[in-house]
């Protein structure tokens, strides 16, 4: 999937999720402790299920204002890529990245999924048990990525 494509998204995709860095640290949050949940308790990235037909963009965005009280822009995000879904078999995950500035992270109005949320240091975020084992391995992806574009 390509940025152009923000608009459009595979059909078969179930879930979103956005790593979104500033100064070397990423949005994180602490999922609510249910143990009917997967991995009740870690910590995990902004992001979550598809309503309806929307789109991977749509779902994105609505996920983050849902979740932070903040509004993303395609201007927000400079990665995309796809992934199985770990939840639904058959279906893709997309995962995005990008940067949230520090207007944005002083707005943040934290919803009521989760405990807490934080700017947590990167190398915390890559290296903490901890955290969702799935992002971590697409945040590194990304980075690496990231590391090779030219400027």
């Amino acid at each position: 999937m390509r940025l152009a494509d923000l608009k459009n998204s595979p059909p078969n995709f179930s879930s979103a999720k956005i790593a979104l860095i500033h100064d070397h640290q990423i949005l994180v949050y602490e999922r609510d402790n249910f143990p009917y949940i997967p991995y009740p308790g870690f910590i995990d990235l902004p992001g979550g299920g598809r309503e309806n037909n929307e789109t991977a963009f749509s779902c994105i965005i609505r996920e983050v204002n849902e979740e932070f009280g903040i509004l993303l822009s395609p201007a927000n995000i400079s990665y995309v890529s796809l992934y199985p879904s770990g939840q639904h078999k058959g279906k893709l995950s997309v995962f995005f990245a990008g940067s949230i500035s520090p207007e944005m992270i002083s707005a943040i109005n934290f919803g009521n999924e989760g405990h807490s949320w934080r700017m947590m240091p990167m190398r915390d975020f890559l290296s903490n048990p901890n955290v969702v084992p799935a992002y971590v391995a697409r945040t590194k992806t990304y980075l690496k990525a990231n590391s090779q574009r030219k400027p």
